[in-house]
């Protein structure tokens, strides 16, 4: 399957302010699954300079900067895919685990109350396992928790996603993660895009968590859906902080109030 992706992000300031340099975040990820067939990036005004790189977490992004003040910056993302369908499945559990100090990063968490700790215990006695353990709770938050549309910055503080049992994709996503982690299965947090016609424009851009499996890797599942991904799941940055995966990094030096304005069509080519 082929899939085509437009993504336009339009920032505006009222006051002339100056960029320091910003890092971009929209090159599709490197998955087995994924072929990337095309990438275009284009950037108004013109920046001073650019260069593509990868962070320490082999995220690649571009790097522009300015020399110049400002009241607007358009950043215009395309890119085409080919993805093919894939068995999450198709892997052989193994006892050796990485170097903990490379999964460290993956394990760190703030601790998370009692009353949410023994309803994830709930479940954990029915599924000792890991792997199923991660599923079943995956699935059970896909089933109980309402799918919320916040636009605002950030993600819920676990407890209020907790309580409330609702929030945006980030949302459940961060509290999944801090629910594994407790348990001391290593997660981490993933933006991109995430293409189903049948859910609508709202998955358009997402966010997800992928956990690491001896012998599999990072294997990656959607609690807004209570799903494992499939090759519907378009990932573009992956990082133990969900802070680190915002598609545009950076700071200006002035006092402007911004506007912050996007458009991301998908379409599948046939």
């Amino acid at each position: 399957m082929r899939i085509e992706v437009k993504h336009t992000t339009h920032y505006h300031y009222d006051s002339p302010v100056f960029p320091e340099p910003h890092h971009l975040y929209f090159y599709p990820a490197q998955r087995a699954y994924v072929r990337v067939l095309g990438f275009d990036l284009d950037i108004d005004p013109q920046p001073a300079g650019m260069g593509t790189h990868l962070d320490a977490e082999n995220n690649l992004y571009t790097q522009c900067w300015f020399n110049q003040t400002l009241t607007e910056i358009q950043i215009h993302v395309g890119f085409s895919v080919e993805v093919r369908s894939f068995n999450p499945f198709n892997f052989l559990v193994e006892e050796k685990q990485p170097a903990r100090s490379i999964l460290s990063p993956y394990l760190a968490g703030d601790p998370i109350p009692g009353q949410i700790r023994d309803w994830v215990l709930a479940s954990r006695k029915d599924h000792m396992d890991p792997l199923p353990f991660v599923i079943a709770l995956n699935e059970q938050i896909g089933q109980e928790w309402v799918h919320d549309l916040r636009y605002d910055q950030g993600v819920l503080p676990v407890v209020d996603c907790f309580t409330s049992k609702k929030g945006s994709c980030r949302d459940v996503s961060w509290m999944l993660i801090q629910m594994l982690r407790d348990q001391g299965i290593a997660a981490r947090f993933v933006s991109g895009y995430s293409f189903n016609p049948e859910l609508g424009s709202d998955h358009e851009l997402h966010a997800w968590v992928e956990f690491f499996q001896p012998g599999a890797g990072w294997i990656a599942c959607d609690p807004t859906c209570g799903l494992l991904a499939d090759h519907h799941y378009i990932p573009i940055c992956a990082s133990f902080d969900h802070r680190n995966t915002l598609p545009v990094q950076g700071t200006i030096r002035g006092s402007a109030q911004a506007q912050l304005d996007f458009e991301v069509q998908i379409d599948r080519v046939v």
